[in-house]
């Protein structure tokens, strides 16, 4: 299924002082047409977007499955809410979208265009919703389109484009394209297409720009697609905008634990596992590992292995000159049996809910990890944990029988299953179920965990 073509407008303008720190954001999601072909991903699209949104301090309007008059009547609500003033606002769209005559519109599951004519009447126009930020309280207004790129109504295929209109980005604003106008963006093989994906991941990221975000992103679409999909931008910005900070970076808002998202397959994957397990036993190619990935965990295990390196060395040099024949040992086989005892024993604990201390928690965890693509410490990641078990006290994991998977190279031992979960607050009366794949890298060593990611297959919550 071919899918959204993605757009990002960024407006400056001279408006009135806003409220610090406030964000706001509008994320709408269609899938469930009556008159056309439905959408299989973009409520699992926009889920992703509003989480990372969430995450760096905004606050999110969440519609899914709008007819016209339901989508107007949300910009509307938007568009007041802005009005209050705002540091920056956020409106993201999946779902169809088609051009006509040179506009683009975006498409309620109610519409049933038969003409030309009817596009404006039954369509909501991208024009109108972004006269609506004008006059506002919000210097800072950006656009994700993330529209199916296939038209959707039979009667236009004669006259509507193929996707939607290049739209050049007007003074202060920034355009960015999941895909090269007049291309087609993919869907994604899983519940989520690789735009998605890629922008939810890059928003959280400490201290990226706008256009940093958006160039992250475009590297990892074009690495998952096999070069298929080349995102393409248009821009006439001259300010900048974080959506995460660091300490060099003007955003007030910091990202916390990154959600977890679904893994992309990159064709130029860099990550320091791959340049650790690439280095070997090459002295100098383990102290580039350790300067690149300083501070991170595989930068820690590329400076242990030099350490054992320097000291065979040292061996090597105090020892006697005799040379006697002989043959290295072959290493024993590595049990995996031991790693997935471990895997569930993390899940069993954590599955105890206010009856476990954190302290019993942070025993499973090596000094740093690779948590979500974010390298943090365990004192970091530990105040993490604190916070979701204060907020949920109640947890249960469980893992599906026959879903285990493991593999093992000379640093990492991974675990992964799918796991059945649900956490519950009784004092807040909440409960949130679902279901995800849960990976889990144990240094072959130590046993302890160094990576942490996951998917999350489906979610729904409840009172």
């Amino acid at each position: 299924m071919a899918r959204a073509l993605a757009f990002v407008l960024f407006f400056f303008g001279c408006v009135a002082p806003t409220i610090a720190g406030d964000r706001l954001a509008l994320v709408i999601a269609n899938s469930e047409y009556r008159h056309v072909v439905s959408l299989k991903n973009p409520v699992s699209d926009a889920d992703l977007i509003e989480q990372s949104l969430s995450r760096v301090g905004f606050e999110v309007l969440r519609y899914n499955n709008l007819d016209q008059r339901g989508m107007k009547s949300a910009m509307v609500e938007f568009r007041r809410k802005l009005k209050a003033g705002v540091e920056a606002s956020v409106f993201y769209y999946a779902g169809h979208g088609v051009e006509v005559r040179g506009t683009n519109y975006l498409v309620p599951v109610d519409a049933d265009t038969q003409s030309e004519e009817e596009a404006d009447i039954q369509n909501v126009s991208v024009n109108s919703f972004l006269s609506l930020t004008e006059n506002t309280n919000s210097p800072i207004n950006i656009v994700f389109l993330d529209a199916c790129r296939n038209n959707p109504f039979r009667s236009l295929r004669s006259s509507a484009s193929g996707g939607l209109a290049a739209v050049k980005a007007p003074r202060g604003s920034y355009v960015a394209y999941s895909t090269s106008p007049g291309s087609v963006a993919l869907d994604g093989e899983g519940t989520n297409s690789p735009f998605a994906i890629a922008l939810a991941d890059s928003i959280q990221r400490s201290g990226l720009t706008l256009e940093a975000v958006l160039k992250r992103t475009r590297e990892i679409v074009q690495g998952a697609t096999n070069g298929e999909q080349l995102p393409f931008d248009s821009s006439a910005i001259t300010g900048e905008f974080y959506f995460a900070k660091d300490a060099n970076s003007k955003s007030e808002v910091v990202a916390s634990e990154p959600i977890p998202l679904p893994k992309v397959a990159t064709t130029n994957d860099s990550s320091g596992a791959a340049a650790l397990i690439a280095a070997g036993d090459d002295p100098e190619m383990l102290a580039i590992v350790v300067r690149k990935f300083g501070g991170s965990v595989w930068s820690e295990l590329a400076n242990e292995k030099l350490k054992k390196l320097r000291s065979k060395a040292v061996m090597k040099e105090t020892a006697s000159d005799e040379i006697v024949a002989s043959t290295e040992p072959e290493k024993p086989a590595v049990d995996k049996n031991q790693f997935i005892s471990q895997y569930r024993s993390y899940l069993s604990t954590w599955s105890l809910g206010n009856d476990v201390s954190i302290e019993s928690i942070a025993n499973y965890y090596a000094g740093r990890i690779d948590f979500y693509g974010k390298n943090v410490t365990s004192t970091e990641l530990m105040a993490e944990k604190l916070k979701f078990a204060t907020r949920w006290p109640f947890r249960k994991y469980l893992e599906r029988d026959g879903t285990v998977e493991v593999s093992c190279n000379e640093v990492v031992c991974s675990v992964a299953a799918v796991v059945d979960w649900e956490v519950q607050s009784r004092s807040r009366n909440k409960t949130s179920i679902g279901v995800a794949r849960l990976e889990l890298g144990f240094d072959s060593s130590s046993m302890r965990i160094v990576l942490e990611n996951g998917v999350v297959y489906s979610r729904s919550s409840g009172q």
